[in-house]
Parts: C-alpha cells; structure tokens; sequence
C-alpha cells in the first residue's frame, strides 16, 4: 500500500498549507471516513488534556489527500488558534530532507557513499575513538582514545554508523558524551563549518561502521553536501528539493512575515516548565542538517508524496528511483 502520513504536533513537528495534494474523499482512495474520524477523536483527546497544544494531521493515499484536521493553538498562552499553514521546527525531521539532497549529489557523481568524509572535510582524518573500561575492584570508569581503524564514510553519515553521537541534554551515558557538552557544540551561532572543526576534536564513541548511534551524523553529512555542492547548505536544499517541490514555506528560518505563523510550545503538563526551544525569528547561520528547519505540513507532506512517488512530483524529479 502506498499511504504517506503525517500526524504532527505541538511545536516539534509539522502543519499545513492550503492544498498541497490534489484532494478526494477517503472512500475515492480507499480509506474509511469513519474511521478516520476515530483519529480526530484521539488528537482532540491530546489538545483536551493539554498533552499538546495542537496538531495539523494530514493523511494522503494514492497521491490524493484524502484527510485533512487542525485542532488546538497555534499559541495557547494568547489563545490564537492553529491554521494548517501554521510553521513547526521540524528538528530532527529535517534529516530526511538533507539526505535526499546528499543522495542526489551521489546520483550526480559528485559524492560516492564509499568515501571517507576527510576527503570533503580533512579535520575528520585522524579520528580517535573513546574506549572505556570500568574497574569492578576500584569501581573506576577508565577512560582512554584509540585510532579509529577505518575512516567515516558518506554512507556511515547517512546511517548512523559514524561514531559520532549527541551529548546532552539528549544524553549523558558516556564520557564522550560529557565531552560533548563541554564543547559547547550545540550553539546555533556557529557555521557549519566550525562546527565541524569543533566536533572532529572530540572522541567518536564507536569505531565507523559498527555502532547505530542517533547522533550529529546529519549536521556533519550537511556541511559535507557544502563542500561538495559549493554552496551553503540553505542554498543546495533550495535549489534541488524546496524549489521543484515548492515547499514555499520550508526554510532555516521564519521571515519577519510569516512570524505570526509560528507554532510556540506550552507548559509541559506534568512539570509546568516551558520547554526552551530554537528562535528561528532571528536569521540563522548555522545550517544545521539534523534539526535546523522550520515549514508546514503541507510542505512536507509533499516531500513524502515525493518519496512514495518513486523521486518526482507533479512531474518534477528530485531523485531517480532507486
């Protein structure tokens, strides 16, 4: 079946523009109306509970979009509604998009998977890789470095393999991930160049190939589709996913005009503490290929129809196929 889905919520996911799929009725498409409507029943739930402030939900099938419900705040604490071209921070959701646009340069030639990343990137070319022992006599964690045996490749990126991780505040098991935050690399002020000069001083926390970790993986892959394309990576993603798509409201940063669509966090309901989240009302110069965008859910469900789709939509090619 190919049905692409998106639920979003509060301010860590996605809402919509106007049509952004052709539309039918769930029925044309397959689907069951009622049913469908046991979901708006369940995101009212969320918004009734304040678990979330609110959602934008659209579903397509068939290339149609066939369900499409808004419900909650685009800002509760002024008690302005949600829209469904409200703009989310996509965080972590902008990952697939900066690897089909590092896929597409490896469909062009101009990045192999194979490749160790040091040659788009030369501080990557001696990495050290954290080994930690723990002493059960002492009860000392013994914390030492190694040479990596083999080097970061594009593929290692694209996956997760590469060794690199994310220190807090997402976590705090390991050394190496202490080390992280001490760095200070979570700064939205850098470029995507210094942070990868800041990142590759630090310890992998496994050999390349070896270990998934959920990690900076992306941010990295970011600045090397940079090197490779010549162009800042606002300006590659423009260029070969936003523009033939016309995701027109997908960006690393939201313009003076569109402010007003911002969907802002709420208190969390269980510690009534307000969760610290990315100003992206200030022009942004750090790219940041694993959590910089900001768009709508009529945007990226376009993206995803794209995928579905086979790399094309409305007869405009992204990627090939395979």
């Amino acid at each position: 079946l190919q049905i692409a889905a998106l639920v979003s919520a509060c301010a860590l996911a996605l809402p919509a523009l106007g049509a952004p799929l052709a539309k039918a009725t769930p029925e044309e498409a397959g689907m069951s109306s009622a049913r469908l409507e046991k979901l708006t029943a369940a995101v009212k739930h969320w918004v009734d509970r304040k678990e979330i402030p609110g959602a934008v939900t659209l579903i397509a099938r068939k290339g149609k979009l066939v369900y499409a419900n808004t419900q909650g705040f685009r800002d509760a604490a002024k008690g302005e509604a949600l829209a469904e071209d409200s703009i989310f921070r996509l965080y972590s959701m902008t990952k697939p998009i900066v690897s089909i646009a590092a896929m597409s340069l490896v469909e062009d030639g101009t990045l192999a998977l194979h490749e160790p990343i040091s040659k788009y990137l030369p501080e990557f070319k001696d990495m050290k890789v954290a080994v930690e022992t723990y002493d059960p006599v002492s009860g000392v964690q013994i914390y030492t470095t190694a040479p990596a045996k083999r080097p970061i490749t594009v593929q290692d990126l694209l996956r997760h393999t590469s060794g690199f991780t994310y220190g807090p505040p997402l976590s705090t098991k390991t050394q190496v991930q202490k080390l992280y935050q001490e760095a200070g690399i979570w700064s939205q002020k850098l470029v995507l160049a210094d942070f990868t000069k800041a990142l590759a001083k630090l310890p992998l926390m496994a050999e390349p190939g070896t270990l998934w970790e959920y990690g900076h993986s992306t941010d990295v892959l970011g600045r090397v589709v940079e090197v490779a394309a010549g162009k800042t990576l606002d300006a590659v993603l423009a260029e070969r996913i936003f523009q033939p798509l016309e995701m027109t409201d997908t960006a690393f940063s939201v313009p003076a005009a569109k402010v007003g669509r911002l969907a802002q966090p709420q208190p969390d309901p269980y510690t009534n503490q307000t969760p610290e989240l990315i100003d992206f009302t200030q022009p942004q110069t750090f790219f940041a290929g694993g959590h910089g965008l900001t768009g709508t859910a009529g945007d990226y469900i376009r993206f995803a129809q794209m995928l579905v789709d086979g790399g094309s939509l409305d007869g405009k090619r992204v990627i090939g196929p395979r």
